[in-house]
């Protein structure tokens, strides 16, 4: 599996960066609740959350495979996390609220920057989580 950065978006505490994968992923894993089906997760968020008009062509777009995901840096505390994300237009991304990756930090504390690592580690720990050899990643 290759990923490709297609999307940065910078703010205070570092941001979030989009990345598509050359393979689709089925499978994440929460710090908070195990494992995480995705295709279930995107499939729940939709209908619970997805305004009606919108729901069908999210879905047609996605069509169960999860080749998007976002990996998150929090605003307020240090902490990162990645979310599988449904690109339902050229440039606008519906963020899938279910982790699939990274760890929860406690911002009583401010974070923990031990728990944060580079993009590469998560990219390449759900590729081998999805028994897929992993092949790097591009910047665009």
């Amino acid at each position: 599996m290759k990923a490709k950065l297609v999307k940065q978006e910078d703010r205070v505490g570092g941001g979030c960066r989009i990345y598509e994968l050359s393979e689709p992923i089925t499978k994440g894993k929460s710090d908070i609740i195990g494992p995480v089906d995705i295709n279930e997760e995107v499939n729940k968020y939709v209908k619970n959350w997805i305004k009606p008009e919108y729901k069908e062509k999210v879905l047609e777009k996605y069509d169960n495979k999860c080749v998007y995901i976002v990996v998150s840096d929090a605003i307020t505390h240090i902490e990162r996390l990645v979310f599988p994300v449904v690109r339902y237009e050229e440039d606008k991304y519906i963020l899938i609220s279910s982790e699939i990756a990274g760890k929860h930090t406690m911002m009583i504390h401010g974070g923990d920057p031990d728990s944060v690592y580079d993009d590469e580690v998560y990219l390449r720990w759900l590729a081998k989580l999805n028994g897929l050899k992993w092949e790097g990643y591009e910047t665009a």
